[in-house]
């Protein structure tokens, strides 16, 4: 995991060719970030850009992780807000997102799923959140954080009149009751954490 950009970038061109129908790298974690800031002492930031452009046509997938962002350990509320202020700084919205996502069934035909939290889809607009995922041929959504009970008075419908499957998490602590609930309210899968 401790591989200077010089030489990751280096690479993108052969992944790019040999892996025609790649949906996307993932750049999440400790192997990107943090071992670029603590290790190798690299901006993570210059290797996203300079990844970006050795990969032209390879979505770049991230995961902010609370107070770990993209890393081994956890940060402080000032680096996390300063990491999400450069992301959008840099024009990273949901809207952009849709924009890179609306040609991906050209080339892609696996099943997408869409995962991220209530507040941003619901900044965006939770009607419009459905429809421009459905539009660029997204299958399904994970939102850890609605509710069951928002789901099913409020935002259940919304994302069946939109043709999407709703995917519900279960840990190995969940109740088998709960757990028949949810794979009631699921369309598509369960999603097993542990």
């Amino acid at each position: 995991t401790r591989v200077r950009t010089r030489d990751l970038v280096a690479a993108g061109p052969a992944v790019t060719a040999l892996l025609p129908e790649l949906l996307s790298v993932e750049a999440w974690g400790g192997a990107t970030y943090d071992v670029a800031l603590r290790f190798l002492g690299e901006d993570p930031w210059d290797r996203l850009a300079a990844l970006r452009k050795a990969m032209p046509n390879v979505c770049i997938q991230m995961l902010l992780r609370g107070q770990h962002i993209l890393a081994y350990r956890p940060y402080t509320d000032q680096i996390v807000y300063k990491f999400v202020e450069r992301a959008i700084a840099n024009g990273m919205r949901l809207d952009v997102l849709f924009e890179q996502l609306a040609d991906m069934r050209r080339d892609i035909h696996i099943p997408v799923v869409l995962m991220g939290y209530m507040n941003p889809v619901l900044q965006y607009g939770f009607d419009r959140f459905c429809a421009d995922a459905a539009r660029c041929g997204v299958d399904g959504l994970i939102i850890p954080d609605l509710p069951i009970r928002e789901f099913e008075t409020e935002y259940g419908a919304v994302v069946r009149n939109y043709g999407l499957d709703f995917i519900f998490l279960v840990t190995p602590e969940t109740s088998a009751e709960r757990v028949r609930k949810l794979d009631e309210l699921s369309s598509g899968f369960l999603y097993a954490v542990s």
